[in-house]
């Protein structure tokens, strides 16, 4: 089985999950929402905006991505895909290739509701956040679908997904929150180079890391 058929096949999976996909809309509605009420006058429109904006994508792969080999395993066709001439490190990679494509959706999505919610023009700027956002959710996918595939044995997955994840995402929030507010705000395009050269290096990172553990955590 090709590498192309399987993106092809997580990805179909993806969209007849209907339930979830919609779960992870509305995630990230209530999480603009929400940011709207709490963080009203206590920050500009910028950082409240990247605020609810990685927020919303952060938990939004926790409540969707956790179930990416879980899925498989529940349908009786984790074993048998890996049995097959399918290997281990093809299956993480069109997944995580399915995962990235769902968390840019969600993350455009938020970007517009919050930009809605808090009065920020809807002009380039919003444009501009796409060069934090992609690489951004590349490192986010990266990490959840990796804690997902540790965690896809386990009885308590649901639990330990977020609990492996969440502080490892620590590192590319930190620096994607500040670039995001920079990009909106009145700063050139340039004053983010140094964001997405730290948020690309941890990208680079996890995926040697996911790399080298993906074979041993996916044996059949």
């Amino acid at each position: 089985m090709s590498f192309g058929v399987l993106v092809r096949k997580d990805l179909l999976v993806e969209a007849r999950g209907r339930d979830a996909f919609a779960a992870l809309l509305t995630v990230a509605v209530l999480v603009a929402l929400v940011g709207n009420v709490a963080f009203s006058g206590l920050a500009t429109a910028p950082v409240r905006t990247a605020a609810v904006l990685w927020t919303a994508i952060a938990f939004g792969a926790q409540v969707g991505l956790a179930r990416s080999f879980v899925v498989e395993r529940e349908q009786g066709t984790l074993e048998g895909l890996l049995a097959g001439p399918v290997a281990a490190s093809a299956m993480f990679w069109s997944k995580l290739v399915a995962n990235l494509l769902v968390l840019v959706l969600v993350g455009i999505v938020t970007l517009l509701a919050a930009a809605i919610f808090f009065a920020l023009p809807l002009d380039v700027r919003l444009l501009r956040v796409l060069v934090l956002l992609v690489p951004g959710a590349i490192g986010i996918a990266l990490v959840t679908t990796l804690a997902a595939a540790i965690a896809v044995h386990g009885r308590n997955w649901i639990l330990l997904v977020p609990l492996l994840a969440l502080p490892a995402l620590f590192p590319v929030i930190a620096v994607a929150v500040p670039g995001s507010a920079l990009a909106l705000g009145e700063a050139p395009l340039v004053a983010l180079l140094p964001h997405l050269r730290l948020v690309l290096a941890y990208d680079v990172v996890m995926a040697a890391a996911a790399w080298v553990l993906v074979p041993f955590l996916l044996e059949p």
